[in-house]
């Protein structure tokens, strides 16, 4: 088995789970690699963890996350200054330049999953350092096989953002990808360049119920309850139906709409029917105190 330890960083992911650390840590670990994952929203720094790392790959899937990693590569580049350092999601190629400068060696977006593994693999048949050259495309648009998220080293499910119901009880949350791309073309969406940038306007994940049942983590099942799916509300038995009712949706739009309005923070204000009433992150520590 490889002895790459391989550190997975999200720094800010809505007061979800990070789907973007669950997924690539089960392609990583399927290949026998050693994954961490650590969600500065939630975990402090493991310093321990960022010194022994052949890898240190941060998820940047939107603004905030980008800003908050920016602070934080200053501090992991002191801790170990000989790993090599990877930004993926939505906001790496964008950025591409910015977070070059500040040492990271490989940018990944779009399908990163399969982008990631191949970086792990070189890094292995070589000496590890910062100084291996990107052989890996910015942006892939390749189909991939996905398998169940590998969710047991995330905080549990009740560390995130509740859902709130009319009678005030809460439920547990959890939250898979259903689809990544879009067909509109918003000006300001960082979705665009990535997947518009060749044609592509959607990709529709295949093994939907497959990775909503890595939700049901730490003996929590979520079928029962209500579910983010890629910025659509889902109640009832997910996991035995692996679908979800637009009607439904529009329902608890119009239910939690005037209790919350915390509406379309992770969707588009520009596309009402995708609009989702979410339930007000924990209040507590910012983000940002977890690297100063």
């Amino acid at each position: 088995m490889p002895d790459l330890k391989v550190l997975l960083i999200s720094t800010y992911e809505l007061g979800r789970q990070p789907f973007g650390l669950a997924s690539p840590a089960a392609w990583l670990r399927a290949d026998g690699f050693q994954t961490t994952s650590l969600d500065l929203s939630r975990q402090s720094l493991d310093e321990e963890a960022v010194r022994t790392a052949s890898l240190i790959a941060f998820y940047l899937p939107m603004h905030t996350a980008t800003r908050i990693a920016v602070r934080a590569l200053e501090r992991v580049r002191k801790l170990n200054p000989s790993a090599h350092l990877c930004g993926f999601g939505l906001y790496a190629p964008v950025n591409a330049g910015l977070l070059r400068r500040l040492g990271v060696g490989t940018i990944l977006g779009g399908e990163f999953e399969q982008g990631l593994l191949s970086l792990v693999r070189r890094l292995e048949a070589v000496a590890p350092g910062p100084g291996l050259p990107q052989v890996e495309p910015e942006i892939s648009l390749a189909r991939q096989n996905f398998l169940v998220p590998y969710r047991d080293d995330l905080p549990p499910l009740e560390k995130y953002a509740n859902l709130t119901l009319p009678d005030d009880s809460t439920r547990v949350v959890g939250y898979t990808e259903a689809s990544r791309g879009c067909k509109h073309l918003c000006r300001h969406c960082p979705i665009v360049p990535i997947y518009n940038s060749s044609g592509v306007s959607a990709r529709i994940t295949p093994r939907l119920p497959e990775s909503a049942s890595g939700l049901s983590t730490q003996g929590k099942v979520i079928s029962p309850e209500a579910m983010s799916w890629s910025g659509f509300e889902c109640k009832g038995d997910l996991l035995k139906a692996g679908t979800f009712s637009p009607a439904s949706r529009n329902r608890s739009r119009e239910r939690y709409l005037s209790r919350q309005m915390s509406v379309a923070s992770g969707g588009c204000p520009r596309k009402p029917s995708l609009w989702q009433a979410r339930a007000p992150v924990e209040v507590g520590r910012s983000p940002m105190e977890t690297i100063a």
